[in-house]
């Protein structure tokens, strides 16, 4: 009776592989370190034993910001993972720092829509620290 069960990475651990990715500070190591970050973040999302929190989305879209040089790519990136993010209500001010950091003002004005980072819509947040750890699954 004392078998172990296999392993399974939790959001935490996912999470800290794509800050480690983000923190590349090597110009020639920043494109392999984003497809690294952006990997191990489609690995999350698809995951059936976890999700991303709040403070996944804010280190991916720091990921993007600090690896991505070009432009037009990087907010295309970072708008789509926003709006994931938003759809999961998972919006905190990390998320909203990070993507300001990344996008132009008129993008960020955008996707804001005329809200700030002091001022989140319970909507868009509705579930941080919601996330049923052990079943993968938004509660």
């Amino acid at each position: 009776g004392d078998e172990l069960s296999p392993a399974t990475p939790d959001a935490c651990t996912y999470t800290s592989v794509i800050s480690a990715a983000a923190s590349t500070k090597k110009t020639k190591l920043k494109t392999q370190s984003f497809k690294i970050a952006l990997w191990t973040f489609e690995q999350l999302s698809k995951s059936k034993y976890t999700r991303p929190t709040d403070v996944t989305y804010g280190v991916m879209l720091k990921a993007c910001a600090r690896l991505i040089p070009n432009e037009s790519k990087r907010e295309k990136d970072m708008i789509e993972i926003f709006r994931q993010c938003k759809d999961n209500g998972l919006v905190s001010k990390l998320v909203v720092t990070w993507l300001q950091k990344g996008v132009s003002a008129g993008v960020f004005q955008e996707l804001m829509e005329k809200n700030s980072k002091n001022r989140i819509p319970k909507e868009w947040s509705k579930r941080i620290g919601r996330v049923n750890r052990t079943m993968g699954r938004y509660i």
